[in-house]
């Protein structure tokens, strides 16, 4: 069983449609109001925060943020602590300065 979230907003997406359930996980298609897109996203992903776009708008964060991002990072915090400082997921700050690198 689920819970019915048909209607119910996270971030940019709006749910539209329950899809399938996976390891006791549903599946909602979504609508990303960023850029138009339709996603199929985890219910307990959407309900953490860990979910708030479609994988395409996931890495629209502008360069002079990212610069900031990069700056708070190199200024001795912890991904952690940069993540929450800009209102990101830790895996997207990771992304950030891996870019760096490359």
């Amino acid at each position: 069983m689920y819970k019915d979230m048909i209607g119910r907003r996270f971030g940019y997406l709006e749910v539209k449609e329950y899809v399938y359930t996976k390891n006791s996980h549903a599946h909602w298609k979504c609508v990303c109001h960023r850029c138009g897109e339709e996603a199929i996203i985890s219910g307990a992903n959407m309900r953490s925060g860990n979910s708030r776009g479609c994988a395409k708008c996931r890495n629209k964060i502008p360069e002079k943020i990212r610069n900031k991002i990069r700056q708070h990072y190199k200024n001795g915090h912890t991904q952690v602590e940069t993540a929450k400082h800009f209102g990101i997921n830790r895996h997207t700050v990771r992304t950030i300065l891996h870019e760096q690198k490359s």
